[in-house]
């Protein structure tokens, strides 16, 4: 009967106000609504039961649904079978509902039958005319004078009720406004309109104690020159809060202008200027006094306490929405200084990471070249363990940044095929040595069933299965080592990838077995003194496997051994996704190399160096982007080593320059392989995307060296050799975009200025001078830093907001070196003066950068213009037609 209610436009509550004595039933006469009087006329009358089980229908007279249907305006009496009371009224059709509503009254003709059925007036709607008739049965001797007042009195509680309600439906939409609010500048508008619904005064206003901006508000319809010129000067004037011109009432909160006590201030003028009526309603929140909301007005309210209860509620409620917003906001610059301590510290671990990678990276360079040279049994035996110490610090190195990244959340897996048996094969072998130096019977079994190629992360499998056996090892001084790797589940798109690692070395004591995964904690302290570690290995495994959709469990007893088991998802492949090394037909495989490093620290250059030729190889090294660009375009190299980072730019700039070159004179792509002792997320990605065929992390293994060396550079024969010929195969830039804008577009100069200069252009000419031997590639890399310039610069203000200032560093740091290199010297001068700026670092935030951001903004805009010119165009092929013949390609 709900619809049935909804359809007159009323609640239930308001149907059974209004029609205390209604009926509702359908077209099968089963009752669906009973009016809350009713009961008394018809005990028994429920819900759900039939109507002719209470009443008996006098008319119409065919006593029918239908009947009642076809003449719904007609008078309708129903008969109580119990009482033999007559209900009379009409009916009202819903034909969405196919049900009728019976809107009645009993038909009394005495107070005593009132009585009798334990009725009385306040039973009765105020509108019904039967109310009124038993009224005057009541009190026959009342006079058509008190007729009038009764119905005066119920005239005057209508409108009563009508205002509260109107009140009511203000407090409401206030309260939504302040639940969608920010701030107090925000909602105050809105709030003062409300108000002025409630109270009905000309002028209102809005201040806090704490601040000296006002909001006033003048009510629509309000227009007089005075409440115009009161509504400017409440918003200028001080507030009276301060001053003795406001006596309290009987409402908390709420104070009236006492003009008595008033010599002057804006409330006494507001009088004067004619609007004596004022009020004051005070803001209280946990400090306090907070402000106050002020009412001007030129007459009495006619029912003041009803209307200062509500804006007491009012003022209440605003107090509350302050604290909230205030508190909001606090927690906001926590959660920012977090964010920003946190962003601080990865970016910490991953520089000292560079750092401590860098050295590491000599030592164990030099140690395996002196390994390979002729050595006596004690120097080989010195050398082997300061190599053993040397991967062990590596280790912890790694260890503590995988952890870092686990804290920040910043660990991702890859999702690619892989030889998944391969994968075990070169766990297993990796301790084949030190299973036979500790005399252990070491195992590996592999499932049958279990595919070759699967569709997952090798990497992060390889760390957790190292890891596992690695402490297998360690713990296992007599006995046996077993991996087992076998298919759990094989569903439509993924496999259930199960491994197990079992020792028969001390055991973990129950108590302990759930501590063991806690950051930086082992079993007991005995065993961390005896065995060493940081306590953060299994901590990282157990959260790589939940991220490749599994969990890692432990069985152990003491003394007895351990079983370490997880279980991964991986996904099927539908063929073995063919080795990356592509053999050529004719190819040459195995020959010495000539092989370009990019490098400039001295130590990893001729670590490098040493690897290289005891392979070999022929080695040239440069240290500088410019240097690596022109090399890298000779088209003379078997393969480059890129370094990501260099004093004068980065190694993605070079990798994108070269490739840029080779598209455009259709020459061989030679194999580049980045370095960075930085192992940060999303730059590997980074590397690859911008034309890099691999990326490893330094220090560099030699056999991780050789087997990429061997995997990517087949030398073919000339005539075979790898070309490209057009330039849609061009890379795109590297950056991350802020948003889905990003290109060389409208977002750096909107409304803004540029900044170029005849010095720039100086610059550059002399920069294509320089590059003259290459033709049209210095303009080509031209382009190409235009392209990007809007999406360098939206990361780098964006990194700047999230207060991630390392980034910013090298964001800058690699934008100047390849300004540099193309001769955009105000651009790498603005990046130089912000580099400058964030090595001390600001005290009031990231904030006081804006001056060295819009710097950077205006003269990237002004690089963008300079591109996009005719002088530019005009340039380029006037160099392109004083170009040397022979520079259309190199090598």
């Amino acid at each position: 009967m709900t619809a049935v209610v909804a359809d007159l436009g009323l609640t239930a509550y308001e149907v059974a106000v209004v029609f205390p004595f209604h009926l509702g039933f359908d077209s099968g006469m089963r009752i669906l609504q009973v009016g809350p009087a009713l009961g008394k006329l018809a005990p028994g009358v429920e819900v759900g039961r039939q109507l002719e089980e209470h009443f008996v229908i006098e008319t119409p007279a065919a006593a029918t649904f239908a009947a009642m249907c076809e003449a719904p305006s007609s008078l309708v009496v129903f008969r109580a079978r119990r009482r033999n009371t007559v209900l009379r009224g009409q009916t009202i059709w819903y034909p969405r509902q196919n049900a009728l509503l019976f809107l009645c009254s009993p038909w009394l003709t005495s107070t005593a039958e009132l009585q009798r059925h334990g009725l009385s007036l306040a039973d009765f709607a105020v509108h019904d005319p039967m109310a009124d008739l038993l009224q005057v049965l009541q009190a026959q001797e009342s006079t058509l004078l008190d007729v009038r007042k009764l119905v005066s009195k119920l005239s005057a509680q209508r409108k009563e009720q009508r205002a509260a309600g109107a009140r009511m439906a203000a407090l409401y939409e206030i309260t939504r406004i302040l639940g969608v609010g920010a701030s107090v500048a925000d909602v105050a508008q809105q709030v003062l309109e409300q108000c002025i619904g409630i109270l009905h005064f000309p002028v209102l206003t809005l201040w806090l104690a704490d601040a000296n901006e006002q909001v006033a508000c003048i009510a629509p319809g309000a227009g007089s020159a005075e409440a115009r010129e009161l509504a400017r000067r409440l918003t200028e004037d001080p507030p009276d809060f301060a001053l003795d011109v406001w006596a309290p009432t009987e409402t908390p909160l709420a104070r009236r202008y006492d003009a008595a006590a008033s010599a002057g201030g804006r409330t006494h003028d507001a009088a004067n200027a004619g609007f004596p009526v004022a009020y004051q309603f005070q803001i209280e929140g946990a400090g306090g006094v907070l402000g106050a909301v002020e009412a001007y007005g030129t007459v009495e309210p006619s029912n003041e306490r009803a209307l200062l209860e509500t804006m007491a509620e009012v003022a209440l409620r605003l107090g509350q929405f302050i604290d909230k917003t205030r508190a909001d906001a606090a927690l906001r610059s926590t959660i920012k200084v977090a964010a920003a301590a946190a962003a601080a510290k990865s970016q910490f671990l991953a520089r000292m990471s560079h750092e401590i990678r860098t050295p590491i990276n000599g030592v164990l360079g030099m140690i395996e070249l002196a390994l390979s040279g002729a050595l006596g049994e004690t120097q080989r035996t010195q050398l082997e363990t300061a190599r053993s110490s040397g991967e062990l610090l590596l280790g912890l190195v790694n260890d503590v940044l995988d952890f870092s990244k686990i804290e920040a959340g910043h660990l991702e897996v890859d999702d690619a095929p892989f030889d998944v048996r391969a994968c075990l094969q070169r766990a297993y072998k990796l301790f084949e040595p030190r299973a036979a130096a500790k005399r252990l019977r070491f195992e590996l079994v592999i499932d049958p069933a279990l595919p070759s190629v699967v569709c997952g992360d090798e990497l992060r499998l390889s760390q957790v299965l190292v890891n596992l056996i690695g402490n297998a090892m360690k713990f296992t001084k007599a006995g046996a080592v077993r991996v087992e790797a076998s298919l759990l589940g094989d569903a439509e798109s993924e496999l259930s990838l199960a491994v197990a690692v079992t020792d028969t070395g001390i055991g973990i004591p129950e108590s302990r077995r759930d501590a063991i995964f806690a950051a930086f904690t082992q079993a007991e302290l005995a065993t961390a003194r005896e065995f060493g570690g940081t306590g953060l290995g299994l901590t990282i495994c157990k959260q790589l496997v939940a991220l490749m959709g599994g969990e890692l469990t432990v069985v152990s007893e003491v003394g007895e051994g351990s079983t370490f088991q997880f279980v991964v998802r991986v996904g099927k492949v539908a063929q073995e996704a063919p080795r990356r090394v592509a053999q050529q037909e004719g190819a040459v495989v195995g020959r010495p190399l000539h092989v370009l490093v990019v490098e400039d620290n001295e130590i990893n250059q001729a670590v490098v160096r040493g690897l290289l030729e005891r392979d070999g190889h022929t080695v040239e090294i440069v240290d500088r982007m410019e240097a690596a660009i022109s090399r890298g375009c000779a088209g003379i190299f078997d393969a480059i080593l890129m370094d990501v980072q260099l004093p004068d730019g980065d190694g993605l700039m070079a990798t994108n320059a070269i490739r840029v070159h080779s598209r455009l004179h259709g020459t061989a792509e030679v194999p580049i392989i980045g370095l960075s002792a930085q192992a940060v997320a999303g730059d590997r990605e980074r590397a690859l995307a911008a034309g890099m065929d691999d990326y490893l992390t330094k220090p560099v293994r030699p056999a991780q060296l050789a087997a990429t060396l061997r995997q990517l550079c087949v030398v073919a024969p000339p005539s075979q050799r790898r070309r490209s010929t057009s330039l849609r195969a061009v890379r795109e830039p590297v950056v991350e975009p802020r948003g889905q804008g990003g290109g060389a577009g409208p977002d750096l100069g909107v409304g803004l200025g540029a900044s170029w200069s005849p010095a720039d252009e100086q610059a550059f000419l002399g920069k294509v001078a320089e590059y003259a031997d290459l033709g049209d590639m210095i303009f080509t890399m031209a382009r190409t830093l235009a392209t990007e310039a809007t999406a360098r610069w939206q990361e780098i203000e964006h990194k700047v907001e999230q207060g991630e200032l390392a980034r910013v560093g090298f964001l800058v740091h690699s934008l100047a070196g390849s300004a540099g290199t193309i001769g955009f010297s105000s651009v790498e001068k603005a990046s130089r003066a912000l580099e400058r700026a964030l090595r001390d670092p600001p005290s009031g935030g990231p904030g006081e950068l804006a001056a060295e951001v819009e710097a950077l903004r205006a003269t990237l805009f002004g690089l963008q213009q300079f591109v996009g010119s005719q002088a530019f165009t005009a340039l380029e092929a006037q160099a392109t037609s004083a170009a040397p013949a022979g520079t259309s390609s190199a090598g």
